[in-house]
């Protein structure tokens, strides 16, 4: 299958800002951690960069009304770029300034929190509507592969390279990323431009997105899925899963490497089969959901209770095929739920959600394994995937979406 020539832009320059974005963290918490001897503050980078996210996505439907966007990716992409090139010129003057340092960190994760939702709506313009599923696989398969090649990469470049060099290479791949985007044509840029004339009242445009999210009758079954899989999220965290490896398991610290390394594998094997067999997938998205929503809620529970762990090892890799599937397959399906002009608007408010609900099961997991144990935190995990996967058995009757004129694919 040949891709658009405006897809593969797409698709390659949010490929680097992945790539660049796993560095920046790297690099940012590590020069944090040298100015400031502090591994609170190094940790505080996250709440930051999540913060600043959530408040950009918050007023994201009101910059979707005014701007095309494309146009607003363009702006994610060279805000990122110039934010962090001027922290990276400015370092010297503010030497060890951590509060200096945090305005950076936020502006640049202002401009980032419009990234994802604008590439998860730009995808179904840019390939036909037989791609979607096909280019959904190619791009969630790519971020896990990215994602476990910058980590690992990054880490060979912190013992080779200062911090601030790592940031002048996020610097150019950023930089690449933006220049990529002026390859792209949207075939609907002149409707997006059309839009941008004064509509409803600011309150009612921020309001559209959600409106839509928890009103429509198929979209606001697979948000609450979302709701259940991101509260139940927090328990893959790296902080859990180390005290579940030595609490449970009672290995050595190596095992929580193993075990991530194990999962990323398995969803990138899920990202391939999906690809492999992107045809099947479009025609049994629902079948997709149940299946995926199934597998999570069994081999969770098993991953709970068990003690030994190359079981755990197996499962990890056993739960990435069907959970990337599903993931794939509820993205798809949100695509084919609205129109494609509403659809920037649903992503912001989704992205919303899943900021929201991560940051929150992270915490209260923690809670729970102080105050009960690891164990006890993944056990609340399995009932949170069993309603997940209950209310994917309600999908069906609300599949055909009356504004999409094909419907969603159920088979």
């Amino acid at each position: 299958m040949k891709w658009p020539r405006s897809f593969l832009f797409l698709w390659s320059g949010q490929t680097m800002a992945n790539l660049a974005d796993s560095f920046y963290i790297q690099g940012i918490v590590l020069f944090i951690y040298h100015a400031t001897h502090s591994a609170a503050y190094a940790a505080f980078v996250p709440v930051i960069r999540l913060g600043a996210m959530m408040a950009s996505g918050l007023i994201a439907p009101l910059l979707m009304e005014r701007m095309p966007l494309l146009r607003l990716l363009k702006l994610s992409q060279l805000g990122q770029t110039c934010f962090l090139a001027l922290m990276i010129l400015i370092i010297p003057h503010v030497g060890s300034s951590f509060l200096a340092i945090c305005v950076f960190i936020a502006l640049t994760s202002f401009f980032d929190g419009w990234s994802n939702p604008s590439r998860n709506a730009l995808t179904p313009r840019l390939v036909s509507e037989e791609q979607w599923v096909k280019a959904n696989s190619l791009t969630a398969t790519t971020d896990q592969l990215v994602l476990l090649i910058g980590w690992g990469l990054g880490g060979l470049l912190v013992t080779l390279f200062s911090p601030i060099s790592i940031l002048w290479l996020t610097v150019s791949l950023f930089a690449f990323s933006a220049f990529t985007l002026f390859g792209i044509s949207d075939p609907m840029q002149n409707a997006d431009s059309a839009a941008t004339e004064p509509q409803a009242n600011r309150w009612e445009t921020l309001q559209e997105g959600w409106r839509h999210l928890f009103t429509h009758p198929l979209l606001k079954r697979l948000i609450a899925m979302d709701i259940f899989d991101f509260a139940a999220g927090g328990v893959w965290a790296g902080a859990v899963m180390l005290a579940f490896v030595t609490q449970v398991l009672q290995a050595g610290e190596e095992w929580w490497n193993f075990l991530n390394g194990t999962y990323f594998a398995g969803t990138m094997l899920g990202g391939f089969i999906a690809l492999k067999w992107s045809k099947w997938v479009d025609h049994h998205l629902l079948l997709c959901l149940f299946i995926g929503g199934l597998s999570m809620f069994g081999f969770t529970f098993i991953y709970a209770i068990s003690p030994w762990p190359l079981v755990s090892l197996m499962l990890c890799l056993l739960m990435g095929p069907p959970n990337q599937t599903k993931e794939i397959a509820k993205r798809t399906l949100y695509q084919s739920s609205v129109s494609l002009e509403m659809m920037p608007k649903v992503f912001a408010a989704q992205n919303m959600v899943s900021y929201a609900l991560f940051s929150l099961s992270v915490l209260v997991m923690g809670w729970i394994v102080d105050v009960l144990s690891a164990q006890a935190a993944y056990l609340v995990a399995t009932g949170l995937y069993a309603v997940s996967f209950v209310i994917s058995v309600s999908l069906r009757r609300h599949a055909i979406n009356p504004e999409h004129k094909t419907g969603a694919r159920v088979g």
